[in-house]
This record gives C-alpha cells, structure tokens and sequence, in this order.
C-alpha cells in the first residue's frame, strides 16, 4: 500500500532562476538517487505521482511551496523521507518539513487560498 507524504520546501539562490518544469524534474531526479520507490500512474506513459501547489514566475525566490508525493514505501518514516531525500537536492531546495497525510486530505490546489509577495 502507498501512501501520500505532503513536503514544504523553500527556493532560493541560484535556484529562484529553475523553471516549475525543471524542478519537477530536479525533484523527481533526486528521489531516484535517494531509492525512494514513487507511485507511478498508469497507463502508456506512466509518471510519478506528485502534485505541485501553484507555480512562481521564474525568478522568485520562495520560502514555502508544496508538494505532495505518493511513495511505494509503507515502512520508511517522513524523518527518514526527509534524511534520504535532503542530501541528494542541490544547495538553493531545502526541504524544509514534512507530514504523512490521507488520502481524504483536500489538494493542494483547493488548501492555498493566496501567496504572499515581498518585493
């Protein structure tokens, strides 16, 4: 059985200048080398299972975006999750904490009412 693992993460850096589509594929990259076993959908071209919050405009540094991620793995801790995934992601992604949460658990999309802005 999988479960679902909603992880906060912070941007910055060089890393503000990564594109929403490449961070997907940067965090996808990362739990590969960490060996976390990901959910696939199915289908003809199946891919991992992670919902993302709202994208930020290139060029935005962020302190707290979302990501929801459904793993393999009943048996691997949120502080475990974290532990392997944090040291594969490059210095700019911080993953800054982590929760399990059910499958009842409302979407990201429907949670975040609003983003802050500081210019």
């Amino acid at each position: 059985m999988s479960k679902i693992i909603r992880v906060k993460f912070k941007k910055e850096g060089d890393m503000i200048y990564i594109s929403h589509l490449d961070l997907q594929r940067l965090l996808q990259r990362a739990f590969r080398r960490a060996e976390i076993n990901l959910s696939h959908s199915q289908g003809f071209n199946p891919h991992p299972k992670m919902s993302y919050g709202n994208a930020l405009a290139l060029g935005t540094e962020s302190q707290g975006e979302y990501v929801d991620i459904e793993i393999e793995e009943d048996d691997l801790s949120v502080e475990e999750f974290l532990n392997k995934v944090s040291i594969q992601l490059p210095d700019g992604i911080d993953f800054i904490k982590a929760k399990e949460i059910d499958r009842q658990t409302p979407s990201l999309s429907s949670v975040i009412d609003y983003g802050r802005i500081f210019v």
